[in-house]
């Protein structure tokens, strides 16, 4: 201790003051001072014992009254965590049914807009499909009727090529008629001589041929010539009475009749010939007229027939053509509607399936946040009683630990409050023995350290503690403890530390 530390130092000037006075003055002061400070180290042994018992007695008290305002702390801790715990779990049930309530009515109301959207388009769709249908059959009539126009006109111009096909074969045909006329009038012109011919030639071969012969001019001239050149002749050989002029006669009548006969046949033959070739061509001419007539008669027909037969084609084809425009038509406007329909029909498909599948989700939404809400609930009251437990297990802990470390802290006071006494006592002891040791030196020294001794002495009684100073040293260590636990408190005064 530095208080002892300067008892030496008196020791020291103990010995020199002998030097300067008188060696009995001198002892007698070293012990006056040896004894006054061996009275005031007991003195303080005394006051530390003291203090240490206030202070262990304070610090039990404190340790004590720590340990109940840590408990009552924990409490009031774990109240509130329940507290607060049972609003956020709340809160996290409210939320989480106004999450779900919201995935509901969004899911929903998607759903409802997926519904009609669906319904829109398939609307739109049947609308344009019907469009396109009206579209289809509307330019499938007119194509019907544009085939028809066309045929009407097609058939028109048939019909003015027949007709002037006829004109001009009917022209022809006239043509050829009164280029031929000419030689059928030739060839009738013929037909008296060439019947007269005929009859003649006729008459030259029938009963009455003999008499028109001997009744011949030429027959009677030649018979007549003959007559009278057998007469002659048998006159002269003297046998003109005999039977062979007759005879004679009638073979030259025979023979010249047949020549005059075949003559005249001949020459008849040849009259009717030569009335024939002309009338031939007249019959030729009229055969070509009739044939000219009968070729552009049938020339006719078959423009007639051709051209009505291009004409019925014609509008045939395009009946046909129209009715394959308007077939098709109607085809390509059922297709359209069909398609519409299909389309319209997955369409709506669609948009249900969607608004199952909005629905689907929001109520597994919803259930997820209603799961979620009531899973942090749960978390939230399951900690805040883990938390109670940990506060409220704290709080033992801490009052515990606080209640050892007060007796820990009560049991290091006095122990150190005996040993500062008793090292107050040592110290007390060592003073006088130092007085007397110094009484000692001071005898055999002499006087001349005097002024040193009281020096000395006023040095180590300055440097000793006053009992103010260690009662208010104490005092500001239980004003300092009891202010950490509980600021509000003056543990300073008794009866404040709680029980």
């Amino acid at each position: 201790m530095s208080w002892l530390s300067n008892l030496t130092g008196i020791d020291v000037n103990l010995g020199k003051m002998f030097d300067d006075v008188t060696g009995k003055t001198a002892a007698k002061a070293s012990k006056s001072a040896a004894k006054t400070q061996a009275d005031a180290a007991t003195t303080a042994a005394n006051a530390q014992l003291e203090a240490s018992k206030y202070a262990a007695d304070s610090q039990l008290k404190a340790g004590k009254y720590a340990a109940n305002l840590g408990t009552a702390a924990a409490d009031k801790a774990a109240a509130r965590q329940l507290k607060a715990a049972n609003k956020a779990s709340q809160q996290q049930l409210t939320a989480g049914e106004r999450a779900s309530q919201l995935s509901l009515n969004a899911g929903e109301k998607a759903s409802r807009q997926q519904i009609d959207a669906g319904n829109l388009a398939a609307n739109r769709q049947i609308s344009v499909g019907d469009q396109a249908a009206q579209q289809q059959i509307d330019a499938g009539n007119l194509a019907a009727q544009q085939q028809l126009t066309t045929a009407d006109t097609a058939s028109q111009l048939q019909a003015q090529s027949e007709a002037a096909q006829l004109a001009a074969l009917q022209g022809a045909g006239d043509q050829s008629r009164q280029d031929l006329q000419g030689a059928v009038d030739f060839g009738q012109s013929m037909q008296p001589g060439y019947q007269n011919a005929m009859a003649q030639q006729a008459s030259l071969y029938g009963a009455g041929a003999g008499d028109q012969i001997m009744n011949n001019p030429m027959f009677k001239a030649i018979q007549e010539k003959n007559r009278n050149d057998i007469l002659s002749n048998q006159s002269l050989g003297g046998r003109l009475n005999t039977g062979e002029t007759p005879q004679f006669m009638q073979d030259s009548a025979l023979r010249t009749g047949f020549d005059v006969l075949n003559q005249e046949r001949s020459a008849a033959l040849q009259n009717s010939q030569s009335f024939l070739n002309p009338m031939q061509m007249g019959f030729n001419a009229a055969a070509n007229q009739s044939q000219a007539g009968l070729q552009t008669g049938s020339n006719m027909a078959n423009t007639m027939q051709n051209s009505a037969s291009n004409q019925n084609q014609i509008n045939t084809n395009a009946a046909l053509n129209a009715a394959g425009f308007q077939t098709d038509a109607n085809l390509n406007a059922s297709n359209f509607q069909s398609n519409a329909n299909l389309n319209a029909s997955n369409f709506q498909t669609n948009a249900a399936m969607n608004a199952g599948n909005f629905g689907a989700n929001a109520a597994n939404n919803a259930a997820n946040f209603g799961v979620n809400a009531a899973t942090n609930a749960g978390n939230f009251g399951t900690g805040a009683a883990m938390s109670s437990s940990n506060f409220q297990n704290n709080a033992a802990i801490n009052a515990g630990n606080l209640g050892t470390g007060a007796a820990m802290n009560a049991g290091n006071f006095n122990t150190q409050g005996t040993a500062a006494a008793n090292s107050w006592n040592t110290d007390a002891a060592s003073a006088l023995a130092a007085g007397d040791i110094g009484a000692a030196n001071a005898m055999a020294k002499g006087t001349g350290n005097l002024v040193n001794l009281g020096v000395g002495a006023m040095t180590g009684g300055l440097s000793m503690p006053s009992f103010s100073d260690i009662g208010t040293s104490f005092s500001n260590i239980g004003t300092a403890v009891g202010t950490k636990l509980n600021p509000t408190k003056d543990l300073s005064q008794p009866g404040r530390w709680g029980k």
